[in-house]
C-alpha cells in the first residue's frame, strides 16, 4: 500500500521549463509546465531586466510541436 502512495505522490511533480527544477505547484501553458515561483518572477520582472529576456527565451520552447508526423 505504501508503494502505491509513493508512486502517486511522485507523479504530481513536473520539471519547470524555466528553472528546470522538479516542482509540485505550477501551471501548464500549451505543452510546458511553469512552476509557481518562476511564474511569480516572470510576472513581477521588468521587461528591461536581462532575467526577463532569459525567461522569454526559455518560454519559446512551447512553440516547438511535440507531435511529429
Amino acid at each position: 500500500m505504501a508503494n502505491c502512495e509513493h508512486e502517486t505522490n511522485e507523479q504530481l511533480y513536473e520539471e519547470c521549463a524555466i528553472c528546470e527544477s522538479t516542482k509540485k505547484k505550477g501551471m501548464h501553458l500549451y505543452n510546458i509546465f511553469i512552476c509557481s515561483e518562476c511564474e511569480d518572477v516572470l510576472i513581477h520582472t521588468e521587461t528591461n531586466n536581462p532575467l526577463y529576456n532569459e525567461h522569454v527565451e526559455k518560454l519559446k520552447k512551447m512553440n516547438i510541436s511535440s507531435i511529429y508526423s
